[in-house]
């Protein structure tokens, strides 16, 4: 299987966090407010933007918490083939043990 780059998984994320918004007929602002409710943190309708855009990426625990206010699996954000997956997968397998 073949890494995907920073940059491929900027714009992979991007697509799938436009695409949610979209399924959902939520504007912008919308969104940075129900982050802001999830998370205790304030999003700019605008940074939001450059996420969707492909531009900037969300940190992973921001990541993981658009999966959780889109109400889908991680691995929906972030890719099988992605450094932060491989991460975040060996972290949740050790600790399950």
């Amino acid at each position: 299987m073949t890494t995907l780059s920073p940059e491929e998984l900027t714009k992979v994320i991007g697509a799938r966090l436009l695409e949610c918004r979209k399924e959902r007929q939520w504007p912008l602002a919308d969104v940075a407010a129900r982050i802001a409710a999830l998370t205790g943190d304030e999003v700019p309708a605008s940074r939001y933007s450059n996420w969707e855009l492909g531009l900037r990426r969300p940190p992973l625990w921001m990541a993981l918490a658009l999966a959780e206010l889109f109400e889908v699996e991680e691995e929906r954000f972030l890719d099988a083939r992605s450094a932060e997956w491989a991460f975040l997968s060996a972290r949740l397998m050790v600790s399950k043990d």
